[in-house]
């Protein structure tokens, strides 16, 4: 949770440098913190069935392709999907 004694300043620097974060990991000059290696995926664009490495920083995916991390799973084999009930609805109250 933020600081509430946070300034605004504060807290646009921290979202900036979170973002440069995320960029350079997703182009591969910073390593993952987690890397789902040669996993399944649809592509939900083409409709097609993909395979590569899924990479994740603070808890976003990033990028697909080819990426090293500071931990690696080899998940050949599986098919992965995201939270199916997050992905596919939202409930109106």
């Amino acid at each position: 949770m933020a600081n509430t004694n946070e300034t605004y300043a504060a807290r646009i620097q921290r979202k900036l440098m979170k973002k440069q974060y995320l960029v350079e990991v997703a182009t591969g000059r910073r390593k993952a913190d987690l890397v789902l290696k040669n996993a399944s995926y649809v592509n939900v664009f083409s409709n097609e069935l993909c395979h590569g490495d899924i990479a994740v920083a603070k808890g976003q995916i990033v990028g697909m392709g080819d990426y090293a991390g500071e931990v690696e799973y080899d998940v050949s084999g599986k098919i992965v999907c995201p939270e199916i009930g997050r992905a596919s609805c939202r409930e109106r109250v």
